[in-house]
């Protein structure tokens, strides 16, 4: 892709024609987990009741990276390993019936960790439609509820 410095004037971006993401926004910078798998009991269906089956989560944390990179500590930095494991647990007690509601509550867990400003949540579901690979719902949930999100990947 090439640079299009024409859109950039407008505060456009190059790619797809998306609104730049920062643009008057502070520095931020982005954590990406992808492809967590959680087991969890996840339907509408009475069977699916009875039984766990397995998401697929993306997660995209946004934070300044400025302290943890100068100090190369561990204690400063988001602990993506513990978040992982964390979420992993939360999951595997939870009951839903959509994964909407598994994508707000993931939002919500990640946000308690008052370093993360915005975060965007990416819930997979295979093969929950027949003839299909995957099917997902994406949210993006900020600190700040009454502005949009800063990006939308």
């Amino acid at each position: 892709m090439i640079f299009n410095a024409r859109l950039a004037k407008k505060g456009r971006s190059w790619l797809q024609g998306e609104p730049l993401p920062f643009v008057g926004a502070p520095h931020l910078d982005i954590l990406a987990i992808i492809g967590l798998k959680v087991e969890t009991t996840i339907g509408c269906c009475e069977w699916e009741t009875a039984i766990t089956q397995p998401l697929y989560i993306d997660l995209f944390l946004k934070f300044d990276n400025t302290l943890p990179s100068a100090s190369d500590s561990l204690e400063d930095a988001i602990d993506y390993n513990t978040l992982a494991t964390q979420l992993r647990i939360k999951m595997q007690l939870e009951k839903n019936k959509l994964i909407e509601t598994v994508a707000e509550k993931m939002a919500a867990w990640v946000l308690e960790d008052k370093r993360v400003k915005e975060v965007k949540v990416v819930v997979h579901k295979r093969h929950a439609v027949n003839a299909t690979e995957d099917t997902y719902v994406s949210i993006t949930r900020s600190h700040v509820h009454h502005q949009p999100a800063m990006f939308d990947l």
